[in-house]
Parts: structure tokens; C-alpha cells; sequence
């Protein structure tokens, strides 16, 4: 894609992050799905931009992110670059799915 290839020329090292539901009938809300991150940013941030970007999850609950390639949780503490050289497709984009889960305490 061209477009993404003249992005990422302006951002280089920059991970593209496509983030989808886990259940399509559970968007949450999510008024975005792509993201350029860079590549120090954890996933725990990830998830906490997702949240704030979700109207419809609970105050109860919270985000499990996975790899939609092979529905691996991404752990809180990897490094997007991390996770990019694991789950990227050919063209470097990193697949996410997301699925609320009721959190306590």
C-alpha cells in the first residue's frame, strides 16, 4: 500500500496497528481501528488509548488484547517493536483483536 508506505517514510520505525473486535457484535464503541505506534510504546498503553476510546465498555471491566494472527495474548509489557517482529503480516502491519473481560478489585 502506498499510502502506508509514505507514512511509515515520515515515521520510520513506527508500528502500524490494526485493531479490530475479537466478537464482531462487541465493537465497544471504538470509533478508530489504525494506528501508527512507536515502536518503545508498550501494550499495556495500547490498551489503555483503546479504552479511553471505547463509550461502551464498563466501568468493570477491561481489555484482553491478542494477535489476530494466531490469537496469542499480548502480554501488558511488550514493546510494540516486540510484537511487530512476532505478529506482523507481509506488510508490517500488526493484527489486534480485543474482547472485554469483567475485571475485579
Amino acid at each position: 500500500d502506498t499510502r502506508l508506505a509514505r507514512l511509515l517514510s515520515t515515521r520510520p520505525g513506527h508500528v502500524p496497528v490494526h485493531v479490530r473486535p475479537h466478537l464482531p457484535n462487541r465493537s465497544l464503541g471504538l470509533d478508530k481501528q489504525k494506528y501508527l505506534l512507536p515502536p518503545d510504546q508498550r501494550v499495556g498503553q495500547l490498551s489503555y488509548v483503546l479504552m479511553t476510546r471505547m463509550p461502551d465498555i464498563g466501568p468493570n471491566e477491561t481489555l484482553v488484547l491478542l494477535s489476530a494472527r494466531d490469537r496469542h495474548l499480548l502480554s501488558q509489557s511488550d514493546r510494540m517493536d516486540t510484537v511487530s517482529r512476532k505478529y506482523a503480516d507481509e506488510q508490517g502491519i500488526v493484527h489486534v483483536e480485543y474482547v472485554a473481560q469483567a475485571a475485579f478489585g
